[in-house]
Parts: structure tokens; sequence; C-alpha cells
């Protein structure tokens, strides 16, 4: 074999030991990649991060507190004032106020004990307030004016407070008129309004405030501990394709015995510790016949659904809670069902983990999946949960040493071919070497080299 063939041939074993080197290391790299897949899904995580509600900047509309200097209410004839512009720009303030203002500052109060001394300190400011509405009324007090839709509303602890609003409500509240409003601080004021006990009318005195609208709400709960039939009797299950609202006083009924019984750990292990477990032939049950089981105590096995659980404002509600966490929970015992699950704190419901939910039966609810297929689901709310411990795959560890051996493998492979192609090229460059030493003859061109 002449010395030009023999080049062109080790140059080329070079090019080939090159590209199986690069192979060997995407081997290795996919190796590496496949044995942490493996050993995330045999092995929970440590620590679960709980998510937390996003904070935001939160500003108050601005109020020019020059613009309300008018107003007086230091004596009774000024009690019976409203001063026109300061009134009309208030009224026009009040829109900008939303519900999540008084939420992030923690529903600031009127200061009843102060209001008196510091009314003109206090204009302007906002404030929240719940209470039974007493009497409402539509006033147009010119025939160019807007309607003013005038409330008189009693708080929990008794006091008397007026709210007034540009917003008329198309629909009068039921039940109990239990109302919130939102409003800024305008005066104090007076007005003759029928008694609500004798219907005789009488001079009422009492701080005004101003805002977007009367919202309804509810009365304050006190801690629940057992389900009651009384309040889940009114829930409607949902048929395929109906739209069927969750029931508002059942979701918060069964909210508050699990925000209830949460604490109490001793309780929720006797209580579950014979509740039957959601499977199957337990979920056609509750499909045929959901009135039955309505706040039944059962464990609901599985793991959230990825980007399913949502943590929101809950609105009003009894408890008080200002965020509601609720998600869709898998499982192999259910198949392809998901279960809608509500809880009162976010840590609860996971994404990462499998669980075993302490939970009591709501209602049956509908909806369209992502086919647009109309489906059912239940709906529970939990109070608490059980780690479930999870065992290795089957042969994981064997298949472990499996993938250790083989990177140890490779990694010697790949080692030995890296001083293999040294020796070559030494040798290689000791040939050349000795070839164009003196007496070896004339030097081969540039290009029949190589690199």
């Amino acid at each position: 074999m002449d010395r030009q063939s023999r080049l062109r041939q080790l140059e080329s074993q070079r090019r080939a030991d090159r590209r199986r080197i690069l192979l060997l290391v995407a081997a290795l790299a996919l190796v590496l990649v496949v044995w942490q897949q493996v050993r995330e899904r045999a092995e929970a995580p440590a620590e679960e991060t709980v998510r937390q509600a996003p904070e935001t900047l939160v500003a108050l509309p601005e109020i020019e507190r020059a613009r309300l200097e008018p107003v007086e209410d230091a004596t009774p004839e000024d009690r019976v004032v409203l001063e026109p512009e300061p009134f009309q720009y208030l009224a026009r303030m009040g829109v900008a106020l939303l519900p999540a203002h008084l939420r992030h500052l923690g529903e600031p109060a009127i200061p009843f004990d102060r209001i008196e001394e510091e009314s003109e300190t206090l204009r302007g400011e906002a404030y929240r307030v719940r209470g039974e509405l007493l009497h409402a009324e539509t006033l147009r007090r010119t025939p160019e004016a807007r309607p003013e839709f005038w409330c008189w509303i009693r708080d929990d602890q008794g006091h008397d407070v007026f709210f007034v609003s540009l917003q008329i409500p198309e629909t009068l509240f039921a039940g109990d008129n239990y109302v919130v409003a939102d409003g800024w601080f305008y005066k104090i004021y007076t007005q003759e309004l029928p008694d609500p006990e004798t219907g005789e009318r009488r001079p009422v005195t009492a701080p005004l405030l101003i805002g977007p609208e009367l919202r309804p709400s509810w009365r304050r709960a006190g801690p629940a501990t057992e389900p009651d039939p009384s309040i889940l009797r009114h829930v409607v299950d949902a048929e395929f394709g109906q739209a069927t609202d969750l029931n508002a006083a059942a979701l918060w009924h069964l909210m508050n015995i699990a925000r209830t019984r949460a604490q109490d750990a001793e309780w929720l292990e006797r209580m579950y510790a014979e509740a039957p477990a959601l499977d199957l032939d337990l979920l056609q049950k509750l499909a045929r016949e959901p009135e039955l089981y309505r706040g039944k105590a059962m464990i609901v096995a599985g793991r959230c659904l990825a980007r399913s659980v949502e943590t929101k404002a809950a609105g009003e509600n009894p408890l008080r809670l200002d965020w509601v966490t609720d998600g869709y929970l898998g499982s192999t015992e259910l198949g392809a069902m998901p279960v809608h699950v509500f809880a009162p704190e976010e840590s609860i419901l996971s994404t990462r983990r499998i669980r075993h939910y302490l939970a009591w039966f709501l209602q049956i609810e509908s909806y369209t999946d992502k086919e647009g297929n109309q489906r059912r689901a239940p709906v529970f709310v939990t109070a608490s949960y059980r780690e479930v411990e999870t065992e290795p795959a089957p042969f994981y560890y064997q298949i472990l040493w499996l993938f250790l051996g083989l990177i140890v493998s490779l990694g010697v492979f790949l080692a030995w071919m890296i001083r293999r192609d040294r020796e070559r090229a030494r040798a290689l460059a000791r040939e050349r070497r000795a070839r164009h030493s003196p007496g070896a003859g004339p030097e081969p061109p540039r290009e029949a080299e190589g690199e």
C-alpha cells in the first residue's frame, strides 16, 4: 500500500471514530435523561411548593379633598342639606370604587366611635358596611338629575348607615335582605324614614356613604360541624347538557364544616376510619340517586390534573373567606371521570402528589369537555387529606442499577475510544516524521496529508 493511500485510510478512520464518539455522547445524554425521568416518576418530591395568590399593588382612586371642603355636618341644620357639587363629584368617583379595593384594604369599617368628632377628617375615606336592608327607594331630586337609589342599612352591631348609588338594582334582593355596600364617606346626614317596626316616619341620623352599587351578601355563619339536611335538600343536580350552577348555600355550608373540622385531626380520623372510598361502583350510585348521598363523608383518591387547581376571589360569603380553591382530580380508580373538589385552603389540593382526600359529597354538575362532549362530574368539598406512600415501580432498583451500569460502561468505552484515537494520531505523526526525515524522499503534496 503506498503512502497516500495509507494516509487517506487513517484519515477516514479518524472521521469514523469521531462520529462514533459523538453518537456515544448523545446516547449517554439520552440515558441520563431517561434515568432522571424514572427517578422523578418513582419518587415523590420531598417538599411541595404552595402557590400563593398573586399580590397586586392596589391603590384607591384619588379623591380631591378640596372639592369636599364645602360639605358641613357640624349642626343639625347642616345635616339635612346635601351640597350638590361635592355630592355629584363623589357619586361620579363612586363608580371607580371596586369590591377588590376594599378587600385588599382589609374591609375598613366605619369608625362609629369617632365619626362625630372626626367627620371632617374622615370625609372622602372608603368604607365597607354589611347589614340588613331596612328601607330602599329611588329618588330623583330634580327633573334633569339622574335617579338615585337610597338605602337605609343596619349593621350587625346595630349601627345605622345611609347608602346612595346611581346604579339602580334591576331586581330586589331575596331572602333576609342582607346586603353589602362599599362607598366614600360623605357626611353625617339626617332624613325622615318609616320606622321598620311601626311604619311611622321619624328622623334618622347616620353616616352617609356614596358608592357604586348595593350588592347581596350573607350573614356571617358560625362554625358548623355536621351537614344540615335542611340546607342540602335544596340542591339540584345537573342532567347532561343542563347548565346548573352549584348551590351556593350548600357549598358554603360544607366549606364551613371543612374549615371547622380541619382543626380536629382526631375527629377526622374517627369519621373517615370507615368512610367508603369513591370507586366506579359508588360513582354510578351517585349518578343515579345523588340526593341519597348528599353530605355523606367519602374518601376520594387522586391527584389534581395539571393546571386545574385555581385560587380565586371568593366574593361575598358567610365565612368571610377572601379566597377559595378548587380543582379536578384524576384517578386510575375512576378512569376518565374527573372529580371536582373545593377546599378552604389552597395547600390541600396537590397537582404533584396522590392523596386520599377526606371529603363530603355536594352535587352532580354538568360541563362540556375539550372535545365538545357533554359530561357530568361529582362535586366534593374536602377538609384534609392523607398522604399516599408511593411504592417504587416493579424492578425499579434493578432498572436503576442497569442504567448506572450502562452509564459506567459507556464512560469506560468512551475513554477507551478517545485513548485509541490519540494513539493512532501519535502513530500517524511518527510515520509522517519518519517519511519526511532526510533521505526519505520528497514531501507529499499538502492536500494529500489530511488535517
